[in-house]
């Protein structure tokens, strides 16, 4: 029975690139309709993301009510189903003055010649229905690219800002910094992550290299992984009996620490190495895919048929332990006084030689023979 595990009581998806494109807001007929089959199960579903709470995330509850506690921000905040924290971790006064000194006038290190789009996810309007917004360092107050990439996703609206002096007052759960490759004027994303690296040596940051456009600074000790594992203990739920489905590096800790890691085939080659498993890709409803063969088997899939001699002395005890394992299983007594037919078609295998037999799509797998030391119930 090792390779018979209880069905997985959570699922946990990441968001971009794997429950719907990169910036999307709309999820497929298929994975809507795999979500809530969990809901309606009884399965916690759980959304551990490097987005903020906003309006995509009002959209997604609607399109599957019950959607239940939701890590954010890569690990900084973790909410229940009522969008309470739970959990929340910001960036120490330190780690701010010393981004904020190296992107000052939004260029790298005081280079005109290399700029930088620098966000802050902070704690703007305690209260509010969207609290946390991101804080855009604009000093000549005009929009960016990404400005209207956090519109086009659907996350709360920026705030502008010519300066982010004072920032530690809000309270900052991360830094998000972009940068537009091959065009002139702007940072080299890898110059960047070093240097962020090197100013912030010893005060325990947790930076995020997300390839040549973007990275994170996170607060100590704070990633996808960590999160997940405060939202599994307000629920009660161990790692083991977990799901999780991600894309990215930022998925990795989490893909680790679970019972089964997932990783769609879009995904990033560090991701599909972490993963135990690989799935179709977002677009053909990966996540839909993993929830049906780890959480929500099709009828009849997966099915152990059990078949024992009437007589058999171990039989009761083998059907206590798969019920207490949650193993999906069918049972059949056989009458060793029925016809030979009846024996035949029952039980394809010589009689005398097995207590019983294990089938499974079809195939037997053997018990010990009859003769062998008695058994260990988990043997079976």
């Amino acid at each position: 029975l090792a390779a018979i595990s209880p069905r997985k009581s959570i699922v946990v998806t990441d968001v971009d690139g794997t429950l719907f494109s990169f910036a999307g807001r709309d999820l497929s007929d298929g994975n809507r309709r795999a979500l809530t089959e969990c809901v309606e199960s009884g399965v916690h579903v759980s959304l551990a993301t490097g987005r903020i709470p906003g309006p995509w995330f009002d959209a997604l509850k609607e399109q599957v009510p019950g959607i239940g506690a939701c890590v954010f921000g890569n690990g900084a905040l973790v909410v229940d189903g009522s969008g309470s924290p739970i959990w929340e971790s910001q960036l120490p006064d330190e780690i701010v003055a010393a981004v904020r000194e190296y992107t000052l006038g939004g260029c790298a290190g005081g280079d005109s010649a290399a700029r930088l789009c620098v966000l802050a996810a902070t704690r703007w309007e305690p209260g509010a229905p969207h609290a946390i917004r991101y804080v855009e360092l604009s000093p000549d107050g005009s929009p960016s690219a990404i400005t209207s990439l956090i519109e086009r996703a659907g996350e709360p609206d920026a705030v502008l800002l010519p300066s982010l002096d004072g920032l530690e007052a809000r309270g900052v759960l991360k830094f998000v910094i972009w940068t537009l490759p091959g065009e002139d004027g702007w940072a080299s994303m890898d110059a960047t992550v070093c240097e962020l690296r090197a100013r912030l040596e010893g005060l325990g940051a947790t930076i995020l290299h997300h390839g040549d456009r973007w990275c994170e600074v996170l607060p100590p000790g704070v990633d996808k992984g960590s999160g997940v594992l405060k939202l599994l203990s307000s629920l009660g739920v161990a790692p083991e009996d977990a799901l999780a489905v991600g894309d990215a590096e930022n998925d990795l800790s989490m893909l680790r620490i679970v019972g089964i890691g997932a990783a769609p085939a879009n995904a990033q080659p560090a991701a599909l190495a972490a993963a135990d498993v690989v799935v179709p890709s977002n677009s053909d409803d990966g996540v839909a895919a993993a929830i049906r063969k780890y959480v929500l088997p099709e009828e009849g899939a997966n099915m152990l048929d059990f078949y024992t001699l009437d007589m058999c002395p171990f039989a009761q005890r083998c059907w206590i332990v798969l019920e207490e394992l949650g193993a999906s299983y069918s049972r059949r007594a056989v009458n060793l006084r029925g016809s030979e037919e009846e024996r035949a078609s029952a039980l394809p295998m010589p009689w005398g030689s097995r207590l019983g037999t294990w089938r499974r799509g079809g195939q037997p797998l053997p018990l010990p023979h009859a003769g062998s030391p008695r058994p260990s119930l988990l043997h079976y």
